[in-house]
């Protein structure tokens, strides 16, 4: 049984790299620096937290509601949530989904 040393974590970043002519990566036709750094840093867990805060407050919040109230709570509230998003205007108007906002409680005063 031979003893392994694993690869380090600029072995596993220098490989996935594209590599141009003269084996250097081509950052600038590859995607540029933000396609350097994401093969480079890896994601902070609060950050990926951060991200799904949404959908876990919306999760948080039909448990509590299930609990209260019932089974029909959350339902009710997700079946209007549907309605709302598929609610749309003419394809070349904006739509500003007010009414969906409003659902999901998350609409701010406009400027």
């Amino acid at each position: 049984m031979a003893f392994v040393l694993p690869k380090t974590e600029t072995e596993l970043v220098s490989s996935s790299f594209k590599c141009g002519d003269y084996g250097v990566s081509d950052a600038m036709i590859y995607g540029g620096p933000a396609a350097v750094r994401s093969y480079s840093v890896a994601t902070h867990p609060l950050e990926i937290a951060e991200s799904k805060f949404n959908e876990n407050k919306m999760q948080m919040d039909f448990a509590m509601l299930k609990r209260v109230q019932g089974i029909q709570a959350p339902m009710r509230l997700k079946m209007e949530l549907d309605a709302a998003s598929k609610i749309q205007r003419l394809p070349f108007l904006p739509s500003s989904n007010l009414m969906l906002e409003i659902g999901r409680a998350s609409c701010r005063e406009r400027v």
